[in-house]
């Protein structure tokens, strides 16, 4: 299991290695790591795929335990290079996307849904999640939510995991310095303010990402607080995608009144990007044509040979 301060040294670790993995003696290493990497993406690479990753990494752990940039190291250290590899392969965009945009539909609609709901909930306050004000204004809670974002902007497993890990650290440490004497932080206090700043941060694509990490996750580093805390991210989105009046401290004519107001502004906003997409379609459509008619019109006119460009 990671070490509780892992997030500490995380980015340091990638970089030495990727450093070491720069190194002309490491050759091989690399050669057999950019060789699998284009397998994997000629396969189109989905979320099913996950065997593939985890069976590759499995087989690099004798070739870099030998190898005699990695070999001196400790045991901690050899398990920390695998976990390197798993990030660099992982946090390749190619791969990455390519993982994500393959999910079913069933994971793309969820993902949409929460989405909506994310947004259209936007009124719901602390207050409407009986979350203290001396937590609902407390630094740590704008630092959860910081990490929370950056859950959708990282790329691997273990990137997002750490993420979720922070923030949810972040939330623990302040419940345990703002409790009273004799009091230690619980989970019924801290699930309100992890909910709050799931809805402050409106992460995205949220369900494809915690089954992603689930499966392409080094099993060997799952576990503990990370995985505690991962659990406790979908207990907050699956609570937000069924919100109700009942789930809140609000009169229910108030809330049914704003998340209307909220749901035709989405509605809106969802009309004018896709009016905004159709109007950027067109346009490039219209320069494709002109530039064609101004080739065939130049070509007419013997100003151009053909051959010079192919087809169109």
């Amino acid at each position: 299991m990671p070490r509780v301060n892992e997030s500490c040294h995380t980015k340091k670790n990638q970089v030495e290695f990727t450093k070491k993995l720069e190194d002309s003696r490491a050759g091989p290493l690399r050669e057999m790591i950019q060789s699998f990497v284009a397998a994997f993406l000629l396969k189109n690479p989905k979320i099913t795929d996950h065997r593939m990753v985890l069976n590759f990494l499995g087989a690099m752990e004798n070739p870099f335990r030998s190898h005699l940039l990695w070999r001196d190291g400790d045991e901690e250290e050899k398990s920390e290079t695998i976990d390197c590899l798993e990030t660099l392969i992982l946090r390749d965009p190619r791969v990455y996307s390519s993982i994500l945009d393959n999910m079913d539909a069933e994971w793309k609609e969820k993902d949409a849904h929460l989405e909506r709901r994310l947004w259209c909930l936007q009124f719901v306050k602390a207050e409407h999640l009986d979350v203290k004000r001396i937590h609902a204004m407390h630094p740590a809670v704008l630092i959860a939510r910081r990490n929370l974002r950056r859950f959708s902007t990282v790329r691997s497993p273990r990137e997002k995991l750490e993420c979720v890990f922070r923030a949810a650290q972040v939330i623990f440490r302040m419940l345990n310095e703002t409790a009273k004497a004799g009091h230690a932080a619980s989970a019924d206090e801290f699930l309100p303010i992890f909910i709050l700043c799931v809805l402050g941060a409106q992460p995205l694509r949220v369900y494809s990402a915690i089954e992603y990490i689930s499966l392409f996750r080094n099993p060997r580093f799952v576990g503990g607080e990370r995985q505690y805390f991962l659990v406790q991210l979908l207990t907050a989105v699956t609570f937000i995608d069924g919100l109700g009046a009942k789930s809140v401290t609000m009169d229910a004519a108030v809330f049914a009144a704003q998340l209307k107001i909220y749901e035709e502004k989405w509605d809106e906003r969802m009309a004018a990007q896709i009016q905004q997409q159709e109007i950027s379609e067109n346009l490039e459509r219209e320069s494709a044509r002109e530039s064609a008619r101004e080739r065939e019109e130049r070509e007419r006119e013997g100003l151009l040979d053909p051959n010079d460009f192919g087809s169109v």
